[in-house]
């Protein structure tokens, strides 16, 4: 079925739907997808009923886009721009379509270089597949930090377990600590409800990252979440109980209905020569 543009939560949006009744929605504002319901599996996407949707407002929850900046290491604002500027419908596609960004006066208030992103979003029956290619158009190198941002709906994140991140290195962000992960399972009961913040390193170039499984503790649902091997890191994040009371658009109890487990390029910034190109790419898949 072809793309369809609407208003959801009061934004302008496309939607691409199967006939297994599958169905992908993106806002325009910060090409940012905001639902992924997998046929019968129902909403796998959190997003803050809290959420005041605005023209320059950052929209908790969905998959929000992080670029040229990952969170506050750097002079940008935080997760750099991509994730509250007007993006664009460039194409419908077989399968779903894609958005895109490109340098503006806007964006070079905040940040001097020419660019274009470029968001490919396409679904296949149980599958959601997320590509984001940046093009350096201009004159001189620059370089830049990314993630897709995910935000994965739990009924309740204490009875989840994260698989797949055995023998990966780990920096844990609250404790500032580094070691080698050697759960098979990370459960989130006692840590979700103090909060969790790590950076784990899953890939590199030419080294495929091992797939990750989001489960109920009693094995289903099942999300399975790949991603390319130029996306290093898997960030896992929940806020927990009271960093999540401080966050004024987080429900009181939002921190229980979600876990971040984000796709990203971080540690080592992608420099981008002019005139090329680098894709990556974060798949998903629902078992229910």
């Amino acid at each position: 079925m072809a793309a369809d543009t609407i208003t959801h939560q009061g934004l302008a949006a496309v939607r691409h739907r199967l006939e297994t009744g599958d169905t992908v929605i993106a806002s325009l504002h910060g090409g940012q997808v905001l639902s992924w319901v997998p046929g019968e599996g129902g909403e796998r996407l959190f997003l803050s009923d809290k959420q005041v949707f605005g023209a320059d407002a950052a929209i908790r929850g969905g998959v929000p886009i992080c670029f040229p900046q990952f969170n506050e290491r750097g002079n940008l604002p935080k997760h750099g721009f991509a994730r509250r500027a007007n993006w664009t419908l460039e194409q419908e596609t077989g399968d779903g379509f894609v958005l895109l960004l490109r340098d503006s006066a806007a964006t070079h208030s905040i940040w001097p270089e020419r660019f274009e992103l470029r968001l490919q979003v396409a679904l296949a029956p149980q599958v959601l597949k997320l590509s984001l290619s940046v093009h350096n158009p201009g004159p001189r190198e620059w370089s830049f930090a990314a993630a897709l941002h995910s935000y994965w709906r739990t009924r309740d994140v204490t009875q989840v377990t994260l698989g797949g991140l055995a023998g990966t290195r780990c920096w844990d962000a609250r404790a500032d600590r580094r070691f080698i992960e050697d759960s098979a399972q990370i459960h989130f009961g006692q840590l979700a409800q103090q909060g969790f913040d790590r950076v784990y390193t899953v890939a590199s170039e030419g080294c495929e990252a091992k797939p990750l499984t989001l489960a109920h503790e009693h094995g289903r649902p099942r999300l399975t979440l790949t991603q390319s091997d130029n996306l290093h890191e898997a960030v896992v994040w929940n806020p927990g109980q009271a960093e999540a009371a401080r966050l004024a658009d987080m429900p009181a109890e939002g921190w229980r209905h979600m876990l971040c487990v984000e796709a990203a390029r971080i540690d080592e910034p992608v420099r981008l020569a002019p005139g090329q190109r680098w894709t990556a790419w974060q798949h998903l898949r629902f078992e229910a």
